[in-house]
């Protein structure tokens, strides 16, 4: 017997959108009034208002399998039985 699950990773998508308000894009999006625009030509710099993807895009999933490590056995009277146990172990008083 073991214990599994899988877990995403989330992150906004961040995707650059444009100067141009999406108004039929289907996710979230906002604003970035700071956004720097480099022009390679003249080598210039300015600030320009862009939309941002703000779309949760999965970046990592994980799966964690786990496998008690303890077994329970019982000898008993008219047929056995084992079963796994959950880690810890408490045999004897436990307080």
């Amino acid at each position: 017997m073991f214990f599994s699950f899988v877990n995403t990773r989330e992150c906004p998508c961040r995707t650059d959108l444009g100067t141009i308000e999406p108004l039929d894009y289907s996710f979230n999006y906002s604003i970035d009034e700071k956004f720097s625009v480099i022009d390679l030509d003249t080598n210039t710099t300015s600030i320009e208002k862009h939309y941002i993807c703000e779309a949760p895009r999965i970046v990592e999933t994980i799966k964690i399998l786990h496998k008690p490590p303890f077994v329970a056995v019982d000898v008993g009277r008219y047929s056995s039985s084992m079963a796994e146990l959950p880690d810890p172990l408490f045999i004897g008083n436990y307080k």
